[in-house]
């Protein structure tokens, strides 16, 4: 009964040796570092999407209604 009670970090560690550097694989299969972009290249790529869901809603609205352009 007492040890349903008993905290779990009253338990000792195991003990685990860490893998020496040798036994890691080759990095050549790591990804690419990924690129960095500029504080422009990010606002430019924003203004860019919201344009893009603006058109998108637009043409949508369009369908929906029947008309292509403004009459």
């Amino acid at each position: 009964m007492t040890d349903e009670n008993t905290p779990l970090n009253d338990e000792t560690p195991q003990e685990v040796s860490p893998a020496p550097a040798e036994d890691l694989p080759p990095l050549e299969d790591a990804p690419p570092p990924r690129p960095t972009y500029t504080r422009k290249e990010r606002i430019l790529a924003l203004l860019g999407a919201i344009i893009v869901i603006i058109i998108t809603l637009m043409y949508a609205y369009s369908i929906a209604t029947g008309d292509l352009f403004r009459r």
